[in-house]
């Protein structure tokens, strides 16, 4: 007879825990090195972003925030998930053997870890305000009595969809249309619109990214280009003055340099410094809108908004990437309007590519009441 039964339950119970099949430890511990080689590679890509201000390529990832930050909710994710399984494991088969000497080791490796994931989480807060601030409300002045509407539109050089092009002008119904990269033969069949946009200059270039087109229903006048004097890369800025409701504005354009390499970045940057510059040369509200070839988190964009005076026009709008069409949900914004603080934004829009690699942008604004003289 057993003196002890309740020893005997216990020991059964012990018997049934330690019979529990084998986790496959091996496999875990893949899954947790994977997961700490995503998360130091995008702490490292993040990282190397924060020096976009001196190299092209740390701009080129630095324009990828959307990117970035769902890299870094999925590293988060993957740390997270592989130490919550290893934690509710069993660390061997047997829960009757010896704790391993390896222990302490252990305990490191989960110390760097949390620290790992504390790292993650806080960068993911970081970038996730950076790119989605831009849907809190913009602090702005009230609607002045009239509105009126511009419309930035990139048709890429060897388009040759014309007809989709117009259409899709005529739908949007500008006020002021900017077209970039036009060539001659575009040029010649783009001259239907000027039916309904009577006013306005042609300029189109056989390198078609410098060739450019003005439409207008309204008289314009003081119309000029500035050429920034780069050589063999110049950048035309249009220039132009027309009156809404008695009030005059301004509408300054550009189609900076591509930054394919370290040359051509640095002629952008100084292509932005100088437009700046010109921004500033007037007392007149301004709007300068265009393909900027940034994104509006290189600090040269925000170097370029400070000195010149000006507001994005995407702030409580939404994020409205404008490049490449063919994948806009990881695209970049690119294509710009910027304008005076004195002007209300009532909508910014994205149009159809029709045909091009970029969607045009498309602002609804309005001059507050004295916008004019508060300038």
């Amino acid at each position: 007879m057993n003196p002890n039964p309740h020893a005997s339950s216990i020991d059964a119970a012990a018997q049934a825990r330690t019979a529990r099949p084998c986790v496959n430890r091996r496999g875990l511990r893949f899954w947790s090195r994977a997961a700490h080689l995503l998360a130091a590679a995008v702490v490292m890509a993040v990282a190397f972003s924060w020096l976009a201000n001196w190299t092209v390529w740390a701009e080129l990832v630095n324009s990828f925030q959307f990117v970035l930050f769902w890299s870094l909710v999925v590293s988060w994710f993957s740390l997270w998930l592989t130490k919550a399984v290893g934690s509710a494991c069993p660390a061997t088969c047997d829960a009757t053997e010896p704790v391993p000497e390896g222990t302490c080791a252990r305990r490191r490796s989960a110390f760097r870890s949390c620290i790992l994931l504390a790292v993650v989480a806080v960068l993911a807060a970081i970038h996730g305000w950076r790119v989605f601030s831009v849907y809190w409300p913009a602090s702005q002045p009230p609607p002045g009595p009239t509105s009126f509407r511009v419309m930035t539109f990139n048709v890429m050089g060897t388009n040759v969809d014309d007809e989709a092009i117009m259409r899709e002008v005529r739908a949007a119904s500008p006020d002021i249309l900017l077209i970039w990269e036009l060539t001659y033969a575009m040029a010649k069949r783009l001259e239907a619109l000027r039916d309904e946009f009577p006013y306005g200059m042609d300029r189109p270039h056989y390198y078609y990214t410098l060739g450019f087109a003005v439409y207008s229903k309204h008289p314009l006048s003081d119309q000029r280009v500035t050429w920034l004097p780069e050589r063999m890369l110049s950048c035309p800025i249009p220039e132009m003055h027309f009156e809404i409701g008695g009030e005059r504005i301004r509408v300054l354009g550009i189609h900076a340099s591509n930054p394919i390499h370290g040359y051509t970045w640095e002629i952008r940057n100084r292509q932005l410094a100088a437009l700046a510059e010109l921004v500033q040369s007037s007392p007149v509200p301004t709007i300068v809108m265009g393909d900027f070839n940034a994104t509006p988190w290189s600090p040269h964009i925000h170097r370029f908004l400070r000195t010149a005076g000006l507001r994005d026009t995407r702030q409580g709008q939404g994020l409205h990437n404008s490049w490449n069409s063919m994948c806009l949900w990881v695209g970049l914004p690119i294509d710009h309007i910027f304008v005076s603080p004195v002007f209300h934004v009532l909508r910014r829009q994205l149009g159809n590519p029709q045909g091009s690699d970029h969607v045009p942008v498309i602002c609804d604004l309005s001059l507050s009441v004295g916008g004019q003289s508060s300038h």
